[in-house]
């Protein structure tokens, strides 16, 4: 049983032994390493924006407060 879609290391890995010479094969490999690129950036970028909001959260209750944050 084949993979009918292949993930990007296997497509770029196909162009450069020149086994694939379809035209958009690398194009489509580099559009997958993006996507991935983009993910971990949005991840990044919420986490970061919860610690802040988190942070910003704990310095502003007040230090004689018994109530979980």
């Amino acid at each position: 049983m084949t993979n009918k879609r292949p993930g990007a290391v296997h497509i770029k890995r196909r162009v450069l032994l020149g086994l694939d010479d379809r035209a958009d094969t690398e194009a489509r490999a580099l559009t997958y390493f993006n996507r991935q690129n983009l993910t971990s950036l949005i991840r990044e970028l919420i986490h970061s924006e919860y610690c802040q909001v988190i942070s910003t959260q704990i310095n502003e209750s007040p230090a004689e407060s018994t109530e979980p944050i």
